[in-house]
């Protein structure tokens, strides 16, 4: 592309000569015959350069110059006359001036000295560019290490909350079994108790909560297409219930079609996404506030300048103030709007951790049209730098997966495979067994994980005891909720190997293993 130059100068034959000229040398030209005419022409076409005489009627070359570097400070401007003196120069490039040139000059001399001109405010430009590029690092970096270590402090304050809740919630409910079991069925204060009892059954969500967000977490290595990730959950049922009814939310996509692939867990990253769409639809049932915007496209890496990366950005009509977006993504609660949000702190915390553990930012930005959350992502083949490939499953076992909630077997299988574990899913008890039918024990299935709640008519406790029955040798593992039901007791007493409570985290599952298996 040709670079454009403003000419100005109020001798026609001068002006219509340098057009020339220039055009000549490989310059587009744009002539103007007075300073007020440079003026107007600058209001609707761009250039790159203005070349003024500096002696003209009216407003003189010294005074357009001056307007110029007061209203356009990007603009280079060359002084060009052929009444110069050495007074002159020195005044013109004081007020800004990129260059002096001395009427008569050749041609080639004067494309040459605009060459000049136009690539030292190239680099000049470029070295801002990188210099602000460097800060804008700098601050992001100095952001990042203090984010760790505000998530590190926040992380072991719910490890510490998650342990003081566990031993008082589990102290009370004990006591409370305990006391029921001794009152008459008829006697009034049973209903007391019973209440006493739902509310430690109601704090399991906060006590998983802060488990979870307390374990951090770790991300996969399967290559993910996140368009086609967000496209299969805007059209589950999860979310299609959000698009029905008298508050039906209005969803505008843009889903780049050929996005590069990311390196992660498409089941955490799809949990980021709904805990980020249950925030910013206002949960179920809630009122609507205009369309909800939801694109993918690619992007610059977020941890590697020059590198590809993909960007997931959703857009609501609502606005935050700076103060409740600069603590949104920290657990404990967020206000919005002077209410509380229904989404618990915990859940954007999570989101925000899981971004973090692919390499990736999470941030919520203010835009003309509301707020905007970016999720930012590295578009990787291969392990995130720092983070422990897993191992190949063949060196770990074989463990037989029952549970009949799609999401939480899926969740369970990646965590054990990260441990290095072979895994059979299976979604109820009659699968199971036609799974272990078909060659296991003896072709090496080590251990059955199996869920307390199943959606068959027999429970997990029944399935362990036909277990049991079946293959007496076969260790099982039952798992369930935060409070311990008297089925799970029961299941103790016949001898289950462990009870595990969910959420499921690489640690929990790796001590039980090791407690059953032995490893």
């Amino acid at each position: 592309m040709r670079p454009q130059v403003l000419i100005v100068d109020d001798d026609e034959a001068v002006l219509s000569g340098l057009a020339a000229n220039l055009d000549a040398e490989g310059y587009e030209v744009l002539p103007a015959a007075s300073a007020r005419d440079a003026l107007d022409l600058l209001e609707t076409k761009p250039v790159d350069l203005v070349l003024t005489d500096l002696v003209m009627e009216g407003m003189d070359g010294l005074s357009l110059l001056r307007m110029l570097v007061r209203d356009r400070p990007g603009l280079p401007v060359v002084v060009i006359t052929g009444h110069g003196s050495a007074t002159n120069a020195i005044e013109a490039v004081r007020e800004g001036a990129a260059d002096f040139i001395q009427k008569p000059a050749r041609a080639d001399e004067i494309a040459h000295r605009l060459r000049t001109v136009l690539e030292a405010h190239r680099l000049k430009r470029q070295l801002l560019h990188e210099r602000d590029r460097a800060r804008d690092q700098r601050r992001q970096a100095r952001e990042r290490e203090e984010r760790a270590r505000r998530t590190a402090a926040l992380r072991r304050m719910a490890r510490g909350l998650h342990a003081a809740l566990h031993r008082d919630v589990e102290a009370l409910r004990r006591a409370a079994a305990e006391l029921r079991e001794a009152l008459p069925v008829d006697d009034p204060r049973r209903h007391s108790v019973e209440a006493v009892e739902r509310a430690t059954t109601h704090l399991a969500p906060l006590a998983q909560h802060l488990q979870q967000y307390a374990a951090g977490e770790r991300a996969g290595q399967e290559a993910v297409d996140v368009s086609a990730l967000v496209r299969d959950f805007l059209a589950g049922p999860e979310f299609q219930e959000k698009t029905k009814g008298p508050h039906a939310l209005h969803v505008v996509t843009n889903l780049a079609p050929a996005l590069p692939p990311v390196a992660a867990s498409p089941i955490r990253l799809r949990r980021a996404l709904a805990e980020m769409l249950a925030f910013v639809t206002g949960g179920a049932g809630g009122e609507r506030h205009g369309a909800l915007h939801i694109a993918t496209e690619p992007a610059e890496s977020p941890d590697a300048q020059g590198e590809a990366g993909v960007a997931l950005r959703i857009r609501e009509a609502r606005r935050l103030s700076p103060l409740q977006a600069e603590g949104l993504f920290e657990p404990f609660g967020v206000e919005r709007d002077g209410a509380q949000s229904h989404a618990p702190g915990f859940g954007l915390a999570q989101a925000a951790l899981i971004v973090e553990a692919h390499g990736g930012t999470l941030t919520a930005e203010p835009s003309p049209e509301g707020t905007e959350y970016v999720i930012l992502l590295p578009a990787r083949a291969a392990a995130p730098e720092g983070r422990p490939a897993r191992r190949p499953a063949e060196a770990g076992r074989h463990i037989l997966l029952v549970d009949d909630h799609d999401g939480h077997r899926a969740e369970a299988a990646e965590l054990l495979e990260a441990l290095g574990h072979r895994v059979t899913p299976t979604n109820g008890g009659h699968e199971a067994f036609e799974r272990l039918k078909d060659g296991a024990p003896e072709a090496g299935v080590d251990l059955v994980l199996l869920d307390l709640v199943l959606d068959d008519e027999r429970d997990g406790v029944d399935v362990f005891l036909d277990l049991r029955e079946a293959y007496p040798d076969l260790p099982v593992v039952l798992a369930g909720g935060f409070a311990e039901t008297d089925r799970v007791a029961e299941a103790r007493e016949l001898g289950i190997a462990a009870y595990l409570r969910k959420p499921f985290t690489e640690d929990g599952l790796r001590r039980v293993l090791r407690q059953v298996l032995g490893d």
